[in-house]
């Protein structure tokens, strides 16, 4: 500040983290020239404060008497939806499994990408591992797959499924990999889902009934299942096996929880089930497989699950979400799976805006188009996926 006749003051510009702006030495009783906004990455900037925290916004139309700092004000914008995509089902699940940022040296769990039924009964059993599930050819170790696990480095390989899923041929491929190979099967998908829990240990007191014959259910549970090392039961629709019955019965669980309507598994094996266990009965279902996502995704939430880090995948078809469940269930999230921007997912999602700064698309705009995945974002308050 300069007193006389050509007084004149310093406006000085405190951009607070922001880009630089000069200040300006003006006459007194004139106005400041408001500058060009600075830029400050991941922020949003909202204007010129006359304190650094709090203050009042400066009117650039009022003159300036004195000597003064300007204050920069920022917003942090909100982190973008993740979309996790390739140019196949196995460029997209070595997409997934990178996010995870998995640990080397570990467990891993192989299981074929062209069916469903192996790699969704393992998702307990990859939370009692703390494995991600590489997903590959079944005829012939996938180069994505191959990429993964030399990139983890495991120091045990387990096979989920029997020859007819992942051949030996692939199987000399992992020894190749890793000597400690191990294939855990049966002659069914029922007996494969039996045998991956008898495989596991340090079970957690949840198991899980889904249908063997047909994937979304199970999908949607998997990252519950993952996190809760939960076992899943895939059963006939119709009644469960002896030897469910006895791993039932030996397994100390104090809930089971039934996924899906009456015409994936019906009343008496969600009554066989829960006389055998004593256990306490929870069927999540509804109308439709996109229905039924929500109300497991609800009663997740309330259960030990949370929305920030929640998977999003198609419902129509399994690889996606095969691979994602693991990373959903190593940070306790939900998988939901949705078919268009009017999904229940969507809904449900916005009951949480704002509260989540991480949360995944997995698949390309063939399977989730941009105006699905734009209002996923849009229900989170994220910003849109690239």
């Amino acid at each position: 500040f300069q007193a006389g006749r050509d007084a004149y003051a310093t406006v000085t510009f405190d951009s607070n983290g922001g880009s630089t702006v000069a200040s300006q030495n003006i006459h007194i009783g004139t106005m400041a020239t408001q500058p060009m906004n600075p830029t400050r990455s991941g922020y949003t900037f909202q204007g010129w404060y006359t304190a650094k925290n709090g203050g009042t916004k400066y009117d650039f139309s009022q003159t300036v008497n004195g000597d003064m700092t300007l204050y920069a004000h920022w917003a942090k914008e909100p982190n973008a939806l993740q979309r996790l995509a390739g140019d196949t089902r196995y460029d997209t699940m070595g997409a997934v499994v990178n996010a995870a940022n998995w640990k080397t040296g570990g467990t891993v769990i192989v299981a074929s990408g062209g069916n469903y039924p192996d790699a969704l009964a393992a998702s307990g059993l990859a939370g009692t591992m703390n494995a991600p599930i590489i997903l590959t050819d079944g005829n012939i170790l996938s180069p994505q797959a191959q990429s993964q696990l030399n990139q983890l480095a495991p120091s045990r390989i387990v096979i989920a499924g029997g020859a007819s899923a992942i051949s030996n041929t692939v199987m000399n491929s992992l020894k190749n990999i890793c000597p400690n190979v191990q294939r855990v099967a049966g002659e069914t998908r029922v007996d494969t889902s039996l045998t991956l829990y008898r495989e596991g240990s340090g079970w957690g007191s949840t198991a899980v009934l889904a249908t063997a014959g047909n994937f979304a259910d199970a999908l949607s549970i998997s990252s519950y299942a993952y996190h809760m090392k939960a076992p899943v039961f895939l059963v006939n629709t119709n009644d469960l096996t002896a030897r469910q019955r006895s791993a039932l019965a030996s397994g100390r669980f104090s809930k089971v929880i039934v996924v899906g309507g009456t015409n994936a598994v019906s009343d008496h094996v969600a009554a066989n089930a829960q006389s055998i266990t004593g256990a306490q009965l929870i069927r999540l279902s509804g109308a439709t497989r996109y229905e039924t996502s929500e109300q497991i995704a609800r009663w997740t939430m309330n259960n030990g699950l949370s929305m920030n880090g929640a998977v999003y995948a198609t419902g129509a078809n399994f690889p996606d979400a095969l691979a994602a469940g693991p990373l959903a269930g190593k940070s306790g999230s939900v998988t939901l799976l949705v078919e268009n921007a009017n999904s229940p997912a969507v809904s449900f999602s916005a009951e949480y805006k704002g509260k989540v700064d991480k949360a995944y698309v997995v698949g390309g705009t063939n399977v989730v188009d941009h105006i699905t995945a734009n209002a996923i974002a849009d229900s989170l308050g994220l910003r849109h996926a690239q």
